[in-house]
């Protein structure tokens, strides 16, 4: 199905996905040159985020995001307080 077709929702994981990896990816490129309060700030992003994917359904989705940055292995579920390179 082209994009163009594609149901709203499927626009909106995408979208929320999308902010998802960016702050994942920010927090794991910018790690060493953070503070401990600008990580603290990111990790509590991408927890709102990852909140707002399971709202939106797409919960598996943002949990495969977690993992391929490795701050979440892939057999447990994520642990939201508590971001930690895995």
């Amino acid at each position: 199905m082209p994009e163009s077709e594609q149901p709203p929702e499927q626009d909106r994981y995408r979208g929320l996905l999308g902010r998802m990896e960016h702050a994942v990816q920010q927090r794991t490129e910018a790690e060493s040159g953070l503070n401990k309060e600008g990580i603290r700030l990111l990790d509590r992003a991408i927890t709102a985020l990852f909140e707002d994917c399971v709202d939106a359904g797409c919960k598996e989705e943002a949990h495969k995001i977690l993992v391929k940055y490795g701050l979440e292995k892939g057999d447990e579920e994520p642990d939201d307080d508590n971001l930690q390179p895995a």
